[in-house]
């Protein structure tokens, strides 16, 4: 069994007394029912009842009175399984289905909070286009679930030694060749199984990428089939090819033009922020990074998008791990800039609380003679980090130089193929004045403790080092 980060935070969600009805939100195929079950269910729970609104018919029809203790016997009557407070967990699975039921979640809240309700689903979005419900505000919580992280994915394939040893990193603790270069390599392996559980998990068990590829392509062909459904404001058309056109565009700004030279740009854009929405598709948005909040700033006209899942991006992309050859090879990092900032941008993603949507910035001067563009900000506390991702060992760091210039700030974070590292040093502007910089830089296998240690050095806990 895939273990996941968020069954801690499930834990702690059935302890706090200020419990509230939680939903589980993802993207179909992230994992959501098997989390919620399977790890945390089984192991917390003396039962789970499962109401799946796809598979039973009619089971909407149990929720009409909105009053839980008229619901629960129906319930009960319906899977022949006792429902008692406390020592039951009500699964409200697939409730897109029948979002109508999200409205009764209030009244669980408020007249059966003893007892521990979770509901799932995906596209919610697209489906309460169809109704007039309003969600009930203030009485029920979230959960926001993505992709196995690269920190998940080392235990899932027996890597727990190295999540271990990655966990455990210290700034200046020696980083021996091997370990880099094999923690190098299952990044590479990520970039090509991904971090949906079903394709880790045919990859743990039989070892063959031609099994993950078959897995793969039957995933995209279920997102795809899944636009039908959920048509009501942009034709079927507009969503499939706007998803055709991720894998080609990561690391770019975002192109209607390259999605479709026919359609007009809002129909587009309408596509764009549904896909959003569903967590199909990543969307990062440009920001002026004047403060924090970093979203403060926002341009939504300018924004990158990534794809869901940096497996199924590689398969769009027709790419196979034949055609990047281990042992992992710099040139094979350096040739592959997009997915280097697709891994980044997911695992950025994953590192946010689970409670809130989580969402990423860009920065981007565009000026004559003086263009500059930062990958990525993230915010810690009350600063505004950069984060500048280089394919390569090395690259020239302009970009991050010109907005530590402008914004007056002094940190950078680098994420490469090369050693951790940290230093502190001074750079000149252009005419000449000197200011100081500390640039952080990790190895993409690192990219989990970016924040525990972007946060201690800022703090001015960590000493210059090199390993």
């Amino acid at each position: 069994m895939i273990d996941r980060r968020a069954s801690g935070y499930l834990r702690a969600w059935k302890n706090r007394a200020t419990r509230k009805p939680l939903i589980v939100r993802g993207a179909r195929q992230v994992g959501k029912t098997s989390l919620v079950v399977d790890l945390f269910g089984a192991s917390e729970f003396e039962s789970v009842v499962k109401i799946d609104f796809e598979a039973m018919e009619g089971a909407g029809d149990y929720f009409r009175s909105k009053d839980p203790d008229k619901i629960v016997p129906l319930l009960e009557a319906a899977t022949g399984q006792r429902i008692i407070d406390g020592k039951t967990l009500l699964f409200l699975d697939e409730i897109q289905a029948q979002p109508q039921v999200l409205a009764t979640l209030r009244y669980f809240y408020e007249k059966r909070p003893s007892l521990h309700v979770i509901a799932a689903g995906s596209l919610l979005e697209f489906a309460l286009e169809k109704f007039e419900y309003s969600m009930p505000v203030g009485r029920i919580e979230y959960l926001f679930l993505e992709p196995l992280s690269f920190a998940e994915f080392l235990p899932a394939i027996g890597g727990s030694g190295l999540a271990d040893w990655i966990s455990a990193y210290a700034p200046g603790d020696e980083v021996p060749e091997p370990i880099h270069n094999e923690c190098m390599e299952k990044v590479l392996l990520y970039w090509m199984v991904g971090g949906l559980p079903e394709a880790v998990k045919v990859f743990a068990e039989t070892n063959s990428f031609l099994e993950v590829e078959r897995v793969q392509e039957t995933l995209i062909r279920t997102y795809m089939e899944d636009f039908a459904k959920y048509r009501r404001k942009v034709p079927q058309e507009m969503l499939e090819a706007v998803f055709r056109s991720l894998p080609q565009q990561i690391g770019k700004k975002f192109s209607y033009v390259a999605v479709s030279r026919e359609a007009r740009s809002r129909e587009l854009g309408v596509a764009v922020d549904l896909l959003d929405k569903a967590m199909v598709l990543t969307r990062v948005n440009r920001s002026r990074a004047a403060g924090v909040p970093v979203g403060a700033g926002e341009d939504r006209r300018n924004f990158k998008a990534y794809t869901l899942d940096i497996g199924l991006c590689a398969r769009q992309l027709g790419l196979s791990i034949a055609s990047i050859k281990l042992p992992i090879a710099a040139r094979d990092i350096a040739e592959r800039g997009g997915l280097c900032e697709q891994f980044v941008a997911e695992n950025l993603k994953c590192a946010g609380a689970e409670y809130c949507g989580h969402t990423l910035h860009y920065w981007v001067r565009e000026k004559n003679g003086s263009e500059a563009e930062v990958d990525f900000l993230v915010q810690a506390g009350s600063a505004v980090i950069p984060v500048e991702v280089k394919a390569g060992a090395t690259g020239t760091m302009k970009s991050l130089h010109q907005f530590l210039f402008e914004k007056g700030r002094s940190f950078g974070v680098r994420i490469n193929g090369d050693k951790p590292s940290y230093l502190e040093t001074t750079i000149a502007d252009l005419k000449g004045a000197t200011h100081p910089f500390k640039l952080l830089s990790l190895p993409f296998y690192m990219i989990g403790e970016m924040h525990r240690l972007a946060e201690a050095a800022l703090a001015g806990k960590i000493a210059p080092f090199h390993t």
